[in-house]
């Protein structure tokens, strides 16, 4: 291997993103190849928020803190829940309590500013040197040479070489086979998105319902879940849990936007109250679309890499869960800030890089990797069941209880609550 090796990331989200722009800042030279054909040929989804224990601290290292904060929005940390009926069982205001509970346990990080993840995929994009990602590459597999680099076959594209191969490549990542035989398995959860435009001036009454950043609405197993984006669009997940793997081929979603609604509201009659489903009444007629939610099995997050040597995976290629800890992105990110500052020290270090060196940073960043991720994936999967268990919400509300009864005495007492907001607050 040369002094400066070659190094190949495969997947331009999030964390091959970010990896990509800590290398450069550091002088090491890298590709991206990725399968879209521009940054603008696939909607990113909706918002998210920032973690400041992972997320804030990857952008940071990264040099792109202060491009974050100008398109963040701190006003949108706001969270709701709700049961079927539309009753509020909890209503943190602001983030405030949110906050409040961060910074008193160390628990979930105080600062948590909502971004549009297009606009978090564009700071990034905008920070790579001009020809890093190589577009409409349609990456199929990576082939491990005699020499101990690999050889990245495509599609559509001339074969490439590399030292060192990243795979960044999501869910159905095609690197992850070099490493482990496990597939993410269906967590029985499947998402619909219908998109609200402008709910604050056209439908008062909802936009007072969603409040100022998210709510999840759940019961019987189901849950409509609205999300503030920025420039006046709000997302609505629409989800069914308890499915089989099959049942979104067996509901799928019509053609013609009423009977689109249609099917969406038959889920959820007559049980969730009109109200609540004027969510879906209202939607925009385009863009609709559905997806199933795919994880790690439990114990999936180990690999054996005894064959192969230069080549490690990070984000959802790794450690993919379900969305229910609103860690996947986060993760994402601190993963390849944590890979980075690995490469740059065995890349860059006094001693000449060498092949075994590289792989022994590589094999030290996993156990990192995989420790945070596990904890994170039993998080995800545990909140997953008590959101979607049948008297749900009053499962998960009833954890908020148990893990935080000594900051609901501060809040009391310290802030001075009125009785009326902690009654809003929890539906007692």
């Amino acid at each position: 291997m040369s002094s400066s090796p070659s190094i190949a990331i495969v997947g331009a989200g999030l964390s091959g993103l970010l990896l990509a722009r800590y290398l450069q800042c550091n002088s090491i030279s890298c590709t991206i190849y990725e399968r879209e054909a521009s940054r603008s040929s696939r909607a990113q989804g909706g918002s998210l928020d920032l973690h400041s224990d992972s997320g804030l601290i990857a952008m940071k290292g990264a040099g792109l803190l202060e491009e974050f904060r100008k398109l963040s929005r701190p006003e949108d940390d706001q969270m709701r829940i709700l049961d079927k009926d539309g009753k509020v069982w909890f209503d943190d205001r602001d983030g405030a309590m949110r906050r409040m509970v961060g910074s008193l346990l160390k628990f979930v990080g105080g600062d948590r500013p909502e971004i549009d993840r297009t606009d978090l995929r564009n700071i990034l994009i905008d920070s790579l040197q001009l020809g890093t990602i190589r577009w409409d590459h349609h990456f199929q597999f990576a082939e491990p040479l005699p020499s101990g680099s690999y050889k990245l076959h495509f599609a559509n594209a001339s074969p490439a070489e590399t030292d060192i191969l990243i795979g960044a490549d999501g869910t159905w990542s095609r690197v992850r086979p070099l490493l482990t035989t496990v597939l993410p398995v269906y967590t029985g959860v499947s998402f619909f998105e219908v998109v609200i435009t402008d709910i604050d001036t056209n439908h008062p009454a909802l936009a007072e319902l969603a409040g100022k950043g998210s709510a999840m609405i759940m019961g019987d197993g189901k849950g409509i879940m609205p999300q503030r984006n920025s420039r006046g669009i709000t997302r609505v997940y629409v989800t069914v849990g308890r499915t089989a793997e099959d049942w979104l081929e067996e509901n799928p979603l019509p053609d013609d936007p009423t009977e689109a609604r249609k099917l969406l509201k038959s889920f959820f009659q007559p049980s969730f109250d009109p109200s609540v489903l004027e969510l879906i009444d209202v939607c925009d007629d385009a863009p609709m679309r559905s997806w199933k939610i795919y994880a790690m099995p439990p114990g999936g997050l180990d690999w054996s890499t005894t064959k192969h040597k230069g080549i490690t995976l990070i984000g959802d290629a790794a450690h993919v869960m379900s969305p229910f800890a609103g860690e996947g992105a986060n993760l994402a990110l601190i993963d390849a800030y944590d890979l980075g500052k690995a490469l740059v020290a065995t890349i860059k270090g006094k001693e000449p890089a060498t092949m075994d060196k590289v792989d022994a940073g590589l094999r030290s960043f996993e156990k990192r990797m995989l420790k945070r991720a596990e904890a994170s994936a039993q998080e995800s999967q545990y909140n997953m069941e008590l959101l979607y268990a049948p008297e749900a919400p009053k499962e998960f509300i009833d954890l908020f209880l148990v893990y935080f009864p000594t900051p609901m005495n501060l809040l009391r007492l310290g802030l001075q609550y009125t009785k009326e907001s902690l009654d809003g607050w929890y539906g007692y």
